[in-house]
This record gives structure tokens, sequence and C-alpha cells, in this order.
């Protein structure tokens, strides 16, 4: 409880236990009394603090943390491309600037050691950060920004070690230069990634000469250690941020708790029996363990409580009848949580490779779940049709003549593996069909054209749909694609596709059917990891679309799309979502490359950049056609209507061509009944005071709340408390472009930080009037602004907060270089009252 005006409030959450820890930051200071409340049953008990300031600055300490905010435990490896937060925790310290570097450790033991590491700096200049109100200020280092991060982490070693080791040891400092203060952090370990392990040196034995035997030496009995799952397997945390690892060597796809009809269970309750599905690929026949494991989310130990052997018999595979007794309930009970809830997952172990299901919670009262009755997705069967086999007779494969069903084929199946246009069936349209049968149809892998594919694949166009006006361009002063601007270049082979300004006639096909292959693979395949198309945010656009938005590129004339994803129902612009649904669903499944090296290939715009300038897509999957070869970007393969993309049914085209192809069914048909997905369209309501609400939680908690106070009255004043068109559309009080995407003319260092703040175009409109000619800038009428949008309100806030802490603080250079419209302006915002952020 604190101690306000009018009395006592709750100030924080309960917690619970024999002993807790209570840390009095700087924000004690800002309350008078402090009251901690202790209860035991019926007994009661008060202490009253009354917070003092300390006696002098210092850092208490520095924490490492991932990019999910969680501390990075000891001896955890990380990667080159992971993020690092480093966190000081300063007292009477408040709103100090915090000097922040990244060190490689070649020094013995842990702490700074200021000589031995004078040259593994991997930061020249330090992260700045101001210490917020509960004393903490942060800094971010996202090492694959930091490219030359392991030359100069091989080139020393620590006094007596060859070589740098499979790991990097680094740390962080948080510097106050001018108080001389210095606080270093704990060392966390970065996997070397050129590290060769030499081979064990094997002891040579002279010739003619024997050994001399020793006697052997008896161990001593080992405790018995409690079983732990396999080091090496995929996790599904509980964690609302667990990400899913797939088996390494791909043979367990997924294995998960369901019920009699096959339906996934997410809760079940002591007593009750369930199903265990594996679904597997190419392990007919083989043998593995299954381990049922319950998970301590406040210990973080596991305890088995289920253990079988069993022989897969295909794809899919049923462990039936597993009661989750009393027994295994009361043998995971470790006392607190568990004694009424506890989580359980899935281990399949097999020669020595495991993966691990998503986390089933398990309760003593929890509700079974109910199968709805009538006509469900698990109780509708289709019709069986008559089964033909043609024993490859008719089948096409890559003896097969070039023909426009082959191109159909190789348009439609363009996101399993990638592909091009071609008329010829090689070996890309061979891998891909099998990708297609494994895991779409479910069915034997067998490279061929068939009947069965042929129906699978008017299965897959008519379950997986979008809302085409989204990929049109929203300029309004063209048809949606252009206006058939530089056809002199159309076809020119001595014009790199880069610069070709020719507008095309269109979106590209390949397009449209590969993102229904993302669309597929994030419901279906990978599920697990809660990612979904949300909406196309950008598709085509012209040359007028480009002026406006001062641009010059020429991807987006037909031949490629911006997507937006949701995670667990709503839009993720967190980067490291972002990056995981580029590498484990473009890059994996749709065989997409980042950048454009090869020829042929989807391409993906990066997440993090190269090099300085470099475009990136942080927030958003940026692919496209732009490697095609010139053949294969042809006017004929750009379309302007989805009937145009559909095409006509692929069982139809194929009737025309090879009728007995139609017929053969060897392969099967589809063997799982795949779930709808339609991509909803995109919305424009603009943004509201609740984005803006939302925003300033995270500026308090970054930046501190006199800052949060600062930019809502920015805010408030320049915006009609959130209602004028600059905020609605840009989410910014107007930032006017005075130059060229992506930072249109203004500091990017914001942008280097934060990538996932990057604009996303601009907004143009004439200026209002505002305080022109009462002490404001003058108003401008002969032109239209253009102004700047944010992805998010919370982006055009941290960008104000971060130039109003590169001008030390001065809140009125944000509005004016003249220093008596500066004054006007700060006694001007200051007359308006931050509601918003007074209640932090």
């Amino acid at each position: 409880m604190v101690q306000t005006k009018t009395g006592w409030r709750k100030g924080g959450s309960d917690k619970e236990g024999q002993m807790v820890p209570y840390i009095f930051g700087q924000k004690s200071l800002f309350h008078k009394g402090i009251k901690i409340i202790v209860r035991q049953g019926e007994d009661y008990g008060e202490l009253i603090v009354h917070p003092q300031r300390a006696k002098e600055s210092k850092i208490t300490r520095v924490e490492l943390l991932d990019a999910n905010y969680k501390p990075i435990p000891k001896g955890k490896k990380l990667s080159y491309k992971d993020t690092i937060i480093a966190r000081a925790y300063c007292v009477e310290m408040f709103e100090m600037n915090i000097a922040f570097t990244l060190w490689e450790d070649d020094a013995q033991g842990e702490g700074h050691n200021p000589t031995v590491n004078a040259l593994n700096k991997i930061n020249p200049v330090p992260v700045l950060s101001r210490v917020n109100e509960r004393g903490m200020a942060e800094a971010v280092f996202r090492l694959p920004f930091y490219t030359m991060a392991v030359m100069i982490a091989n080139a020393r070693t620590a006094s007596g070690d060859k070589s740098e080791g499979p790991t990097h040891e680094y740390y962080v400092t948080a510097d106050v230069v001018s108080k001389h203060i210095q606080k270093a952090s704990p060392n966390i370990n970065v996997v070397n990634p050129t590290h060769n392990p030499e081979p064990p040196r094997k002891r040579e034995v002279p010739k003619k000469q024997t050994p001399s035997p020793t006697k052997p030496k008896i161990p001593p009995a080992p405790e018995k250690s409690k079983p732990k799952p396999d080091g090496s397997s995929a996790k599904f945390p509980v964690t609302t941020g667990g990400k899913k690892s797939d088996d390494p060597q791909g043979k367990i796809l997924s294995a998960e708790f369901v019920d009699n009809n096959g339906n996934r269970i997410h809760s079940s309750k002591v007593g009750a029996t369930v199903r265990i599905k594996i679904i597997a690929k190419e392990m007919k026949d083989k043998k593995v363990k299954v381990k049922i494991w319950e998970e301590d989310n406040i210990k973080w130990t596991n305890d088995m409580i289920f253990e079988k052997d069993c022989i897969l018999i295909g794809d899919n595979n049923y462990i039936n009848s597993v009661q989750l007794t009393k027994q295994m309930f009361d043998k995971a009970n470790d006392g607190g949580s568990d004694s009424a809830r506890q989580d359980y997952f899935i281990e399949v172990i097999h020669h020595d490779t495991s993966v691990t299901s998503a986390v089933m919670p398990v309760s003593v009262d929890a509700e079974p779940t109910k199968v709805e009755s009538g006509r469900s997705a698990t109780m509708v069967k289709e019709p069986k049709l008559e089964s033909k086999n043609c024993g490859g007779k008719y089948c096409i494969d890559k003896n097969s003549a070039p023909s426009e069903l082959i191109r159909e084929i190789n348009i439609r199946l363009a996101g399993f593996g990638g592909n091009v246009p071609t008329d010829k069936f090689t070996d890309r349209t061979e891998r891909m069909i099998k990708q297609f049968q494994r895991d779409y149809m479910k069915v034997p892998e067998t490279g061929k054209l068939c009947g069965n594919v042929l129906k699978a694949i008017d299965d897959f166009q008519q379950k997986y749909i979008i809302d085409f006006d989204d990929v049109k361009c929203p300029c309004g002063k063209c048809k949606g694609f252009g206006n058939d601007k530089f056809p002199e270049q159309k076809q020119n082979s001595k014009i790199a596709e880069l610069k070709r300004k020719y507008e095309y006639p269109g979106i590209h096909r390949s397009l449209i059917w590969a993102l229904r292959a993302a669309m597929f693979y994030t419901t279906v395949i990978e599920k697990d990891l809660k990612y979904s198309v949300k909406c196309i945010f950008s598709g085509y656009r012209c040359w007028i679309n480009n002026d406006i938005h001062n641009r010059s590129s020429t991807n987006h004339m037909g031949k490629a799309l911006d997507l937006h994803f949701n995670k667990n129902g709503k839009r993720t612009q967190v980067s490291k979502d972002i990056e995981e649904i580029r590498q484990k669903i473009f890059v994996k499944y749709l065989g997409n490359q980042v950048r454009w090296n090869e020829t042929n290939k989807f391409s993906l715009e990066p997440g993090v950049a190269a090099y300085k300038g470099e475009f990136i897509a942080s927030t958003w999957i940026h692919y496209g056609v732009r490697q095609f070869e010139l053949k294969y970007l042809a006017d004929k393969y750009f379309v302007k209507n989805i009937n145009q993309v559909n095409g006509e049914r692929i069982v139809t085209l194929a009737n025309k061509i090879h009728p007995n192809t139609c017929s053969c069914m060897g392969g099967g048909e589809v063997k799982q009944i795949n779930s709808l997905a339609i991509i909803s369209k995109k919305k424009n309501n603009g943004f509201t005071i609740e984005d803006a609400e939302d925003a300033l939680k995270i500026i308090n908690a970054r930046y501190g709340k006199e800052m949060a106070k600062t930019i809502e009255k920015i805010y408030r004043w320049e915006t009609g408390h959130f209602k004028s068109g600059q905020y609605v559309n840009c989410g910014s009080p107007g930032m006017e472009a005075f130059g060229e995407a992506p930072s249109y003319g203004w500091n990017s260092e914001v942008y280097t930080k934060y990538p996932e703040y990057i604009p996303v175009g601009l907004w143009e409109r004439y200026e209002n009037k505002g305080k022109s000619g009462q002490g404001g800038n003058k108003q401008i009428t002969d032109r239209a602004k253009k102004y700047i949008m944010f992805p998010s309100v919370e982006a055009g806030m941290s960008y104000i907060a971060e130039f109003i802490l590169r001008y030390d603080g001065n809140v009125g250079r944000w509005h004016s270089k003249d220093l008596t419209i500066q004054k006007n302006y700060i006694k001007d915002i200051n007359t308006t009252i931050p509601k918003i952020s007074n209640n932090f």
C-alpha cells in the first residue's frame, strides 16, 4: 500500500511465501509512506516504511535480459542473431543519463577489466539512456547490428587460452561519467559461429612397449538424479512469448492431447482418459519413446509422470486410453499452485532426438472439453470416390512434354518450396509436388501429377480466401494497377529489374498463390506458433502513389506484397515475431530467400539492416518476384482480379489435356481436413485515444512519468486532444517530410534503435492555421504538406521522446529553432492537462 494525500491505496501486486523481496527504488520517494501488510490465516501484521533519500548516487547492479525482457539465465548460450537488453538499477539518479557499453571479455573471472579488455569494446559510441522514476535505465543491443563483433571477439584470447572456444563471453558496463560511477553486468555466453572444435588427441604408445596395467578405479555410486526432458528436445513453453522448436531431423511434426474424435484438448481433469496424437513423416514401423511431463512454472522443473515405448504405424498415430490418474497428479505435486493445477506436455524421442508438444494445463476441477453434436469438422466425411490407380501410366512427371497444365501447377503450388511459371516439369516441380503431398494432402510422396493432386489443388484454392481489393493501388487516381507508364521499358533486358520503371498491368499471380501457402502453413502446420495473416497491407503502388509518398522504388508495381500478421488473434509488431515468421514460414516452407541474391526465387526484405540505409521490413513481411527471369515477368502473368488469379479449375483444365490423369487416384486423397482461412479486408479506421493510452504506458515505463506527461501535452495541444487528421492518419502531432523514404529527412538514429518504428508512408493535407500570427510558426497556404505516417502511436511518441533527449530536454526545440517561439510553445502546451499520464 502507498500513502497519498487522500489516504492509502494499493501500490503493487501481492506476493506469497515465507520470505519475499521488496525493492525500494527511486519511485518510492514519491510516496509519503509505504505499508506492507502480512496475512497468514487469521494472523495480521503491518510494517510502515517512510522512504528516505540515499546519501550517495550509485548503480546497484546491471541485469541482462533477452528480447522478451526476461533475465538471461547464467550459462545460457545466445546467438549472434539475438538481442540483449541491459537494465541498470540506480539509486538517487533520477533523470541522469547512463552510458551503456557492450564488451567481449578476455579477462580472468567476471567484472570489468579496462586494461585487458581495452580493445574489446563492441559499440564505439555508448548507448545513452535516462534513469526513469523507478530508478531504471535500459539499453538495447541488437547483435546482428554489430557486424564486427565476431572479428573483435576472435582477435584476442584470454590469458592461457589457445582460442576463443565455442562461445564468446560478453558483459555490459553502465557509466555515469560526470560522477565517476560504473557498474558491470555478469557475463553471458554467445555461441562463436567460427569455432571449429579440435578432435581429441590420442595418446600414442611407443612400439615394443606395453603400458603397465593400472588398477581400475571404482567410481562412487552416483546420486540418483531426478529425470529431465532431453536437453536437445524442442520446447513449447507455457509462457505467452514461448516459441515452438522443430524436431531437428524433421521426423516428428507434432504431438498433442486429443479426445476420441481427434479434437485437440486444451485442458482436462484428474481421472480423465485422453489420447495422444503424434504426426510424423517417414517414421513408419519406427520405435519411439513417449513421455508425459509436468512443468512447474515457478521452480522451472519437470516431473515425468508417464512413459511408454511404441511403434509408429504411419504419418498419423494415436496412443489410446491414457488416463490422467490421481497418482500422476500427486507425483507431480511439489506444493504451491501444483496442488490445484498442473501443466503437462508430451515428449517424443527417436534416435536420441526429441520433440515436445504444447503444454496442456490439468487441474482438479477443470471442465472437460465439450464435443459439439451435429456437423463438425471431425464428424462430416467427404463422400468416398471410386479410387483408381493407373500405375503411373497417365501420371505427369519429368518425362512429360511441356504444357500449360504444368505451367499452372508451377504457379498454383509456387508457395510449396518456390517455383517460377515455366511450362516444363523440372526438379523443382517434383520437389514442390512432394511437399504439397506431404504437408497438405498427407499422402505418400510421389512427386507426380495425378488426379488426387489436381483435386487437392482445387480444394487448396477454395479454402484460402483473400480480399483482392487490398492488392490494388490506393492512390485513387489510377484504376488500381497504374496507368501503363514507361511502356518502352517493358521486357528490355538492358534495364535491371530494380531500376525498371514500367508499371506492370496487375499483380503477379504467383504472389497470391504463395500467399495462400503462407496462410496454410501458419494456420495448419505451424499453428502452435499462434500466427495468422492479418491483411495485405500494401500491394500495387503506381508512380502517382510513389510521388505522394516521396518514393522511387518499383518493387510494388505488381511484383511484391507487404503483409501484416496476427499473433494470438492480435496484430504483432514485435520484430522477433516477424523474423520468426520470415524464417519458419517463408524461408523454410515457401522457399524464399532473404534479399535478392539468386535468380528465379521469391525474395524477402530483411528484418535487420546489413548496412546503413538498407531498406528493411521489421514489423511486416515483404516478399516479391523481382528476381524472376524477364520471361517469367511477361504481362500475361500479371492480373487485375481474383478470377484471373484463380484461373480455370485445374481439374477442368486437365480434362482438356490429360483426361486419364484426372481419374488416377493412386496416391490416395487428402488425408487431413485443412481448416478454412480468410484474410480480412484491411481496415483504415485510424488511430484512437485508446492507442494513445497504450503508447503513453510504454513511454512512462521507458522514459518516466515526466516525459509521458510532456508527450501527452504535446499531442493534446497539437492534435485537438487526439482528434486531428494528422493524429488519426499518422499517429503523430504532425511531422512534415522534407526528404526521401524511409526517414523522410529526419534523424534516423531512432530507427536503428527501434526498427519497428520506421515510417510506412506519407499523408498529404493543407496545414491548419494553428498559432500562426500569435507567436507560433507561420502557416503555409500555397501548397499541401506531406506528413510522415507512423506504424503506431507508440512509434510517433517514442520519436518525439528521443528527439527531446537528443536536445537535452529542450521541449520547445521540437516546435521551432527560434528561442522566442520555443518559449511561447512551452507556455502553450503547459496549459493542457495530461489526464492519462497523471494517473500513472
